[in-house]
């Protein structure tokens, strides 16, 4: 499966997962996921509008966890930048948090923005994934 098809297939598979929502007699909604088990963090962590959710909005929330702004930069990406994203996304929840707040932190103070998507998947396996 290519890289682009891989976070389609994501998107598409969150969408699943929240159509599995359920409102319980106390008002609050709870869901049974299929895909995403850290489903319920990720809508409070990313404020979701639980009653307005759909693929565009999965898009999104995916590209975000895989370090693009948006989803288009997603699929404008380079293969390393693609590949980083990956990585981002399959490891979200390393050290206890969204480790793409910890990536861009760590970015940014070390003033690598402008650094090449290569050099950047180099930085996140050596420095986050101890590869």
């Amino acid at each position: 499966m290519d890289k682009i098809s891989y976070f389609k297939l994501q998107a598409k598979n969150l969408c699943r997962d929240f159509k599995t929502q359920k409102l319980d007699s106390d008002g609050i909604y709870y869901y049974s996921p299929r895909f995403f088990e850290d489903i319920e963090d990720l809508i409070g962590y990313c404020d979701i509008d639980e009653n307005s959710f759909g693929l565009m909005k999965a898009q999104h929330l995916v590209a975000f966890l895989a370090g693009f702004d948006k989803w288009s930069d997603l699929i404008h990406a380079s293969d390393d930048g693609l590949e980083l994203g990956k990585l981002l996304f399959e490891h979200r929840h390393q050290y206890g948090g969204m480790i793409r707040e910890d990536w861009d932190m760590y970015i940014r103070s070390n003033g690598l923005q402008d650094l090449a998507e290569e050099s950047k998947l180099e930085i996140f396996k050596l420095v986050f994934l101890d590869t």
